[in-house]
């Protein structure tokens, strides 16, 4: 998947990374027993506020560009075919690789959100007051967000900021893209003809967690908070309580009662999968800690291998090739952007990080 077909499904709160923890909403759950260590190294980094690179003037700091490439790294395999680790094969180059395909990413990011401001689509003085108030009220007491915040070096000013550009990303995805773009049956059932052969799968799960987000790079209170919210849920569920209603109270996306949708094996570390593989449908995880924070996995569908009839694909079918249409029209806009910005590489070994110009 390209920088642009990203784009405009990252979590809203990654960037939030640039001035505190927040909560993301992963497409799928990971192994913290899973090592990344030649990725964790760049955590270790002890000056966060360094700018690495500017995108017309505004910069995109060390602290975020390490959070990214953890991220990334949690839902890579830590081995490649021949079962040997990063630090082996090149494991150092790999490792520069992602970092720089990471720093590509946020630059992309960071046009999109510029361009979405420069549309006017910037939330409202009340609309930013809200999202704000949504972000404090992950924490259990209230002032901790400000302690996570000094431990960043961070304001509320700072967290408003990035609040204000995501918000202004989604409105103009929503205004200007995907109100324009329509899927009809008969195309998606010449899609769904034209392509059952890749349409054939293994045996699937569906999966849905819930999942209290927790920065890597949190401090210990934030860490210890989050785990007493996660133990309170698993609580709720040995008490009887539906898993959907309890996920869509604690996930910090509530509007798919935690549901994951439909994953074969080798979407998930390989941690994770020993567990959710070996449940039946309806069977859940205990507590599983990751790079991400704390979750609760359930099965809740089991597909044997084949092809699903079309009616039963019809929506992802509908949503794939929206996406797909999107992709293009962003493709296209972000060229654009990026043949007319003014994009500083100040690190000299992420150079290649610099999105390529022209058609």
């Amino acid at each position: 998947m390209s920088p642009m077909s990203r784009l405009f499904f990252l979590p809203i709160l990654l960037a939030l990374f640039a001035c505190g923890p927040g909560q993301t909403d992963p497409g799928g759950v990971s192994g913290s027993s899973e090592s990344h260590e030649p990725y964790e190294a760049a955590l270790e980094e002890p000056d966060w506020s360094e700018t690495v690179a500017r995108v017309n003037g505004e910069p995109i700091t060390r602290r975020l560009l390490a959070s990214q490439v953890a991220m990334a790294a949690a839902d890579r395999p830590p081995y490649d075919e021949h079962g040997e680790g990063f630090e082996n094969r090149g494991g150092k180059e790999r490792a520069a690789a992602l970092e720089a395909e990471q720093l590509r990413d946020l630059i992309v990011l960071e046009l999109a959100c510029q361009e979405a401001l420069r549309l006017g689509y910037a939330p409202s003085e009340e609309e930013l007051d809200q999202a704000l108030a949504l972000y404090k009220k992950d924490f259990d007491e209230p002032d901790l967000i400000y302690q996570v915040l000094d431990h960043y070096g961070s304001t509320e000013e700072d967290l408003k900021k990035q609040l204000q550009k995501n918000m202004a990303l989604k409105k103009w995805q929503a205004n200007d893209f995907l109100s324009e773009i329509k899927v009809d049956e008969e195309e998606a059932r010449a899609f769904y003809q034209a392509n059952l052969e890749q349409l054939r799968h293994d045996e699937m799960l569906r999966l849905s967690q819930i999942m209290v987000g927790v920065s890597l790079l949190a401090p210990p209170a934030a860490k210890d908070q989050a785990r007493a919210k996660a133990e309170a849920a698993l609580r709720r569920l040995a008490a009887g309580e539906d898993f959907g209603t309890v996920a869509a109270e604690v996930n910090v996306d509530p509007e798919n009662r935690g549901d994951l949708g439909w994953l074969v094996q080798g979407q998930s570390l390989p941690a994770i999968e020993a567990e959710v593989w070996k449940l039946p449908v309806g069977g859940r995880t205990g507590l599983l800690e990751t790079i991400l924070g704390f979750h609760i996995v359930k099965v809740t569908g089991r597909r044997p291998p084949g092809v699903e009839s079309f009616e039963s694909l019809r929506p992802e079918l509908v949503e794939f090739i929206a996406a797909r249409k999107l992709e293009e029209v962003l493709d296209r806009k972000i060229r654009d952007l990026i043949n007319s910005a003014d994009i500083e590489i100040l690190d000299a070994a992420l150079q290649a990080a610099r999105p390529p110009a022209g058609p």
